[in-house]
């Protein structure tokens, strides 16, 4: 598997650190070079929110097959699979043309192969160490005044703050209220594991703080995220408490801290609640079906 790429070098770096081929690329005739070299490609996956609709019908062209993950559907598109795994993924307008494979919804989240294993996962009465992570960035500078307003909720009670690679305001996290910093940890299924309550952005986290069955505050850093966090909220993993910019964040985050810390119970149902909606199988379930569709290609061929 190889990668190709257009992002910062913390991004090549973070796919060379896990022993994947990767090339920098910026435009599709550069993709079309990587994919003449070497032996034939028989499949190519694609972000399809990062390639416009020329790059998608070029590497058609030349390779033939496409999985595209697409999170918006919000053109017609021809590919022999499209793959996302958004809990509302189902609700979404895809127009499918004939023969092409939807995988949608959270049983094909693409999380990492750790995530699939059962969570060795207690409620404790006392929540004893909250987890905060945001993501890969934090656009709105939100950590510091999270980091606040859960010390002045619960003084004693262990926080560790996850540093994303992204992260522009790591000094002003570090002056913030005491916390255990942790920039770009190599484990977080570990610190989820050891957490008893969570506070997340709306993106990919989410999911993976729900197959490791861990209760969780959302709050919505991005622009694409609300309809993840209402869904889930519905579906009783998180408590959607509203975007990074609200007025009232902080009272509502206060408010929720609260409720969840008081409320055992409810921390367990959230819990239970998304590891049985999120398995963690999801890239394993996706990969099976690549490998299908390239094998039967294969054989007509």
């Amino acid at each position: 598997m190889n990668f190709l790429l257009k992002g910062q070098q913390s991004a090549v770096s973070m796919i060379q650190q896990a022993g994947f081929p990767v090339a920098c690329i910026a435009d599709v005739d550069m993709v079309m070079v990587e994919l003449g070299r070497g032996s034939p490609v028989d499949m190519v996956v694609v972000d399809a929110n990062d390639a416009g609709e020329g790059e998608i019908r070029a590497m058609r062209r030349v390779v033939g097959r496409l999985a595209l993950i697409d999170d918006l559907a919000l053109r017609r598109v021809e590919a022999e699979v499209i793959i996302n795994g958004a809990i509302y993924a189902e609700e979404l307008p895809y127009q499918p043309t004939p023969g092409m494979m939807l995988l949608l919804g959270q049983r094909y989240a693409l999380l990492r192969e750790a995530f699939a294993s059962e969570p060795m996962r207690t409620f404790p009465p006392a929540v004893r160490r909250i987890l905060i992570t945001l993501g890969g960035s934090d656009t709105w500078n939100l950590t510091p005044r999270l980091v606040e307003w859960t010390r002045a909720e619960c003084e004693r009670m262990e926080v560790d703050v996850v540093i994303g690679p992204f992260y522009s305001n790591a000094a002003e996290i570090e002056s913030a209220r005491p916390a255990r910093l942790l920039p770009d940890p190599p484990d977080m299924r570990m610190l989820m594991l050891a957490a008893d309550l969570a506070v997340t952005g709306g993106g990919q986290t989410t999911y993976e703080l729900a197959a490791t069955a861990t209760p969780a505050l959302g709050i919505q850093v991005g622009a694409d995220q609300k309809r993840n966090l209402e869904a889930l909220d519905n579906a009783g993993v998180l408590l959607h408490l509203g975007k990074a910019d609200d007025p009232d964040l902080e009272s509502r985050y206060r408010n929720g801290l609260r409720r969840l810390l008081q409320a055992r119970g409810r921390r367990e149902r959230m819990g239970r609640t998304g590891r049985a909606l999120v398995d963690g199988r999801g890239a394993e379930r996706v990969a099976e079906v690549i490998l299908e569709c390239c094998g039967k290609e294969t054989a007509r061929s």
